[in-house]
């Protein structure tokens, strides 16, 4: 709940959302991927394709195959503001509401970090100076699960006394939509598609 931690290809969920919800991207979606990427000098190299004679892969191939250079380049797509916009929406860069204290994470550690276009490029594929909690990733794979509803978590689901009965309990409550259900059927279908036949 208070480690802060680089989420790496994790938040290759918040990134294809966002593309997804804001319409720039698609499943379909062509990216070139021929194992390496130069933006400004900086360069990204790809060690995650399976086939190294294919060079074009879909959004949804790369979010299978957690292919750095296509979530570069979706990242570079969407631009910062879309990409904070999303993030924030799922809860990074926010305190949790919870029984125990959560650290609030970052999108990046200054404002003007985004602005290079490198930077943003790192931060599409889970680096960069982006930090979280455990605790935010879970609430965004839970959040595509709950068709884009961020739920308050909570660790004690019920309290009962010596005789068993319950003398309190927890109801689910939603903190706010991260996605729409739309965008969240979407991610679904790629993170099945990430287990069933790609690197998950």
């Amino acid at each position: 709940t208070e480690g802060l931690y680089p989420p790496g290809s994790t938040f290759k969920v918040v990134t294809a959302a966002a593309g997804i919800e804001s319409g720039i991207v698609e499943p379909d979606t062509v990216f070139e991927d021929n194992g390496s990427l130069e933006i400004d000098g900086h360069v990204i190299l790809e060690a995650n394709r399976p086939d190294e004679t294919i060079t074009q892969w879909t959004l949804t191939e790369g979010f299978a195959y957690s292919l750095n250079v296509v979530f570069a380049q979706v990242g570079l797509q969407i631009g910062r503001h879309v990409l904070e916009e999303r993030a924030e929406a799922f809860g990074i860069g926010e305190t949790i509401p919870f029984d125990e204290p959560v650290s609030a994470g970052q999108i990046a550690s200054d404002n003007d970090f985004l602005d290079s276009q490198a930077a943003l490029a790192d931060t599409a594929f889970g680096q960069g100076e982006l930090l979280v909690t455990p605790l935010h990733m879970a609430l965004v794979a839970s959040a595509v699960a709950n068709g884009g509803a961020v739920m308050r978590p909570f660790l004690v689901a019920s309290l009962r006394d010596q005789g068993g009965e319950t003398v309190s309990s927890t109801q689910p409550r939603k903190l706010h939509d991260a996605i729409d259900e739309q965008t969240a059927n979407i991610m679904q279908g790629l993170m099945v598609d990430a287990v069933e036949w790609g690197y998950a």
